[in-house]
């Protein structure tokens, strides 16, 4: 019998996580925790206290597997995005559980794309990760300046997020121990990633419920998820890109959705690169012709650092992630006054935030459009283009104070705004002296929908704006 424990991952500082070793040319941070990097702290306290047989049987046999770790959200873990649902282009990815196709059983139309970026919540929700961006140079040991020509950038996750990752293993007594050697009884910091010393890394590990797939999976599964990388090889035990006989079924490649990456890990405890692993993408589906027996599995290469992971499901992927249920994100203490815990207070937050974020962002988008026919309705009127322009909405969109910048603009006093005040004040309509300008729906709008939801419309209109060359004649 399997048994599986749940860390909970807290950022206190950003945490690099790339794609690739190289510094060249930015490498985007992957969008979780590697179960790598779990594997990395747990073996290197390990090496130092046993025999080399059994270091090897804990950490290199397949014994104990740390799973990744996903970013963390009320119910759950946030899944990576089947590569088989596919949205209308310029759709909002918030839609894919109710406007997604999924060519895993659907024909291929023209105009749709490829969900990427995100990770799918319980209840067919969107999760995205926030990324932070940082420039470093080099240090001349001879000078102790800056050495030339020696600029480089990461890109890290953003601190103050937290992930959800898994230990499992068939002997209840190593997943204990490694649970430990993470978390202790009351969490414990580490650091993780690249540049360890260089301000990055440090994060706190807690002690959680592991995450689930609450799925009803009766028959054969004729559909494979990757929740992970996966370490396939073919029939002579070599690294493929398409193993066609190594999930135990035939399969689909015309209905399979997958990518691939090569990359050398690095190893900070040996100091050398680990052989080169080619790999899956997590989020990749993979359509058989015969089935196999459904749910949570373990396959191919690699599985000790996260590697593996797949849900084979009856129903196809659209809609088993749409209904993904998952468990709730809870911490071995319950909360001493009755209330919310700190976790689950961030996450209410987070999921607010997000929602209030997006609302916003369609409001705006509607406006957009009724804010263009206000520009062609001034024309008439004026009998020449008049209103905001492209740098104006630019500027209302970064100000600190949309309000104060709107009563300026408002002013009879052509002083107190320069000529911006005959740009927002240009008439949309005829009417009373305050009434049918830029200026008084703006200020209408922004009342609405606050300052951040005005911002977002404001960037809008610019782009909008930019793109019909408005101003320019076209």
């Amino acid at each position: 019998m399997t048994t599986r424990k749940g860390i909970l991952i807290e950022l206190l500082e950003p945490v690099i996580t790339s794609t690739a070793t190289a510094t060249g040319a930015t490498p985007r941070a992957l969008p979780y925790i590697p179960g790598a990097m779990l594997w990395g702290i747990a073996a290197a306290k390990g090496y130092a206290c046993l025999s080399k047989v059994d270091a090897y049987t804990q950490f290199h046999s397949g014994a104990l597997r740390f799973g990744d770790g996903l970013p963390a959200q009320a119910l759950g873990a946030g899944l990576p995005v089947p590569m088989s649902i596919h949205l209308k282009k310029a759709a909002d990815a918030g839609n894919w559980a109710t406007e997604g196709v999924d060519y895993a059983v659907a024909d291929r139309m023209s105009g749709y794309e490829q969900q990427r970026g995100f990770a799918v919540a319980a209840g067919g929700g969107v999760v995205k990760v926030k990324r932070s961006l940082t420039m470093r140079t080099a240090i001349n040991p001879d000078t102790g300046r800056a050495e030339d020509q020696k600029l480089f950038a990461f890109e890290a996750l953003a601190a103050g997020q937290m992930f959800l990752a898994v230990i499992e293993g068939g002997d209840q007594a190593l997943v204990d121990q490694a649970l430990d050697t993470l978390c202790g009884d009351a969490g414990k910091e580490h650091l993780l990633g690249r540049s360890r010393t260089a301000e990055f890394g440090r994060v706190k590990m807690t002690r959680a419920e592991p995450w689930q797939i609450n799925a009803p999976e009766s028959g054969l599964a004729c559909y494979l998820w990757c929740l992970s990388d996966v370490a396939a090889v073919d029939a002579d035990g070599q690294p493929s890109e398409r193993p066609d006989d190594f999930f135990g079924a035939v399969i689909d490649w015309s209905r399979s959705f997958t990518r691939h990456r090569r990359y050398a890990p690095w190893n900070g405890h040996w100091p050398a690169r680990a052989p080169e692993h080619l790999v899956i993408e997590r989020g990749s589906v993979i359509t058989l012709k015969t089935g196999i027996p459904p749910g949570l599995q373990r396959i191919g290469m690699y599985q000790e650092i996260g590697l593996g992971v797949v849900f084979a499901s009856v129903q196809p992927p659209l809609a088993l992630a749409k209904g993904y249920v998952g468990s709730a994100v809870a911490g071995t203490k319950a909360p001493e006054t009755g209330g919310q815990t700190d976790l689950s207070k961030w996450l209410t937050v987070q999921k607010d935030e997000r929602a209030a974020k997006l609302k916003s962002a369609k409001s705006a988008a509607e406006q957009v459009e009724d804010w263009m026919g206000y520009y062609r309705q001034a024309a008439e009127l004026n009998g020449k283009k008049v209103g905001p322009t492209q740098s104006q909405w630019g500027q209302i969109g970064g100000s600190d104070d949309v309000a104060r910048d709107l009563k300026d603009w408002a002013s009879d006093d052509p002083k107190i705004a320069g000529r911006e005040v005959n740009i927002w004040q240009a008439r949309i309509k005829e009417g009373q002296p305050n009434e049918g300008t830029f200026v008084a729906f703006a200020q209408a709008y922004l009342k609405d929908q606050g300052d951040r939801g005005f911002k977002v419309f404001a960037q809008l209109m610019r782009r909008r704006l930019e793109a019909e060359g408005w101003f320019h004649g076209k």
